[in-house]
């Protein structure tokens, strides 16, 4: 599902500027954002996850040292890299292991954060960038696939030291330490549509094992943070393993390292940041690979709501396009579509012939 097939005729042609925002009276501010789940994917040849998990802590060396430069196999998408066939699987599986009550027809979309973020920034920019994003409708939920050209590259030359920096500045906790990344889905309301997002954490700053009352989880405790472990073999091609603790969404941090002398614009990260409701950065910049000291800033009480106003039409337009591809959507025999991004100020939206999105049990999950 990684890949999209040669698509059919284009169903619409949308440019930029032919975008409309929404009416004024449309609500773009992110109603009752609360964390619904996690999962960490572990390095064993058959796809396994923790869930709960727990993303790495911060934690920062006492003194600066001199890193090497980033090497060997990168991975672009975790998911579709360790899961090609369902990328959408991890989070269905996290999500039913831990409320497996959880009714998915409440949901109207489901999407990874890279998904929202490249409609985000076709709405807003003029150096948008060419993109795909896969799409599904299973009963009354619309499913965005992030699709790339592929999952993982080998580092070839000079890319940084942003996984260096991530190994040194933070450790995963015990019984983690398997682990290759951390994956958090939230929920929230979001222009008369119920979101459900998927996004990568980089780090966490909760030092205690147990889960933070105001983000509505208090039941869990005595389910999921002293859980003992255990697994079960499912229908699907992702094992689950029951271990770790949901940290609070106020702990999330995003880590980004730029050089000295390449100062990080935050209007180029807010976006995403705001797309996950993640509330703290940490910036690490860098002379020669040497970074200096590094403290996570909030940004959920000034930074982030301050770009929400700013920035409400531009969201009411985000919004526009992703209820125009969900009509689409729902147009198309079994509901299957592709959105391109041409590069060009134009997006297509494609009837395309593409692999189910889901195992079977899953997908009988929506009606």
């Amino acid at each position: 599902m990684a890949s999209i097939a040669t698509p059919n005729p284009v169903l619409r042609e949308i440019s930029r500027v032919s975008i409309t925002p929404g009416p004024s009276t449309t609500d773009v501010r992110q109603i009752g954002l609360r964390p619904l789940a996690s999962y960490n994917w572990i390095d064993k040849s058959e796809p396994t996850i923790l869930v709960p998990g727990s993303p790495p802590k911060w934690t920062p060396p006492r003194s600066a040292t001199p890193l090497t430069p980033d090497a060997g196999l990168f991975l672009i998408d975790q998911n579709a890299y360790r899961c090609p066939k369902h990328p959408l699987e991890p989070l269905f599986r996290a999500l039913l292991a831990i409320k497996p009550t959880f009714d998915v027809n409440t949901i109207d979309l489901v999407s990874d954060r890279n998904n929202l973020s490249k409609l985000l920034r076709f709405v807003s920019s003029e150096e948008d960038e060419p993109f795909t994003i896969g799409v599904q409708r299973l009963g009354t939920t619309t499913l965005f696939i992030r699709t790339e050209a592929k999952s993982s590259e080998q580092i070839t030359g000079f890319r940084g030291f942003g996984q260096q920096f991530k190994k040194a500045y933070t450790t995963w906790p015990a019984g983690m330490e398997h682990s290759t990344s951390n994956h958090r889905i939230v929920q929230y309301g979001l222009g008369g549509l119920q979101c459900m997002v998927r996004f990568e954490v980089d780090a966490s700053t909760t030092v205690n094992t147990t889960l933070d009352v105001d983000d509505g989880l208090a039941s869990l405790l005595n389910t999921v943070a002293i859980q003992p472990e255990s697994s079960g073999k499912n229908k699907g091609a992702v094992q689950v393993i029951k271990r770790g603790t949901l940290v609070p969404q106020s702990s999330v941090v995003e880590i980004k390292t730029r050089a000295m002398s390449r100062t990080l614009n935050l209007q180029d990260t807010l976006p995403q940041m705001w797309v996950s409701g993640t509330p703290a950065l940490a910036i690490g910049y860098h002379q020669r690979g040497r970074f200096g000291t590094v403290t996570p800033k909030r940004l959920d009480t000034g930074e982030l709501s301050a770009w929400e106003q700013k920035n409400a039409m531009v969201l009411r337009k985000m919004v526009r396009l992703i209820k125009i591809i969900i009509m689409e959507a729902k147009k198309v025999d079994g509901g299957r579509c592709a959105v391109q991004g041409m590069g060009d100020g134009r997006l297509r939206i494609m009837k395309a012939t593409v692999g189910e999105c889901l195992p079977q049990d899953l997908k009988a999950k929506f009606h």
